[in-house]
């Protein structure tokens, strides 16, 4: 099951979608937390979390991080170093 939550910070739109709730509403808590950095979200693998246009930073198991639009990552896991393991959005 993916669960997906529209929301609103200011006039940014968003869209969180991920396997867990939990990893929903962690996203959603950080996107909310203008000024701030947010948190690091644990990833197993899927579908990509993030809206088109979103910035997140990413860490793969080789723990080399990187960062770039959201959507042009592959989210899925299959047990190589650019597996993304845990991920935050960008400001």
């Amino acid at each position: 099951m993916t669960y997906e939550v529209q929301f609103q910070v200011g006039t940014a739109e968003y869209t969180a979608r991920g396997p867990d709730i939990d990893g929903v509403l962690r996203l959603i808590q950080g996107v909310q937390g203008v000024g701030r950095v947010p948190e690091w979200i644990d990833w197993a693998g899927g579908a990509c979390p993030v809206a088109s246009g979103v910035v997140v930073a990413l860490q793969p198991r080789s723990g080399r991080q990187t960062r770039g639009e959201g959507q042009t990552f592959d989210w899925g896991h299959t047990g190589r170093p650019g597996d993304i393991v845990r991920y935050r959005v960008c400001e």
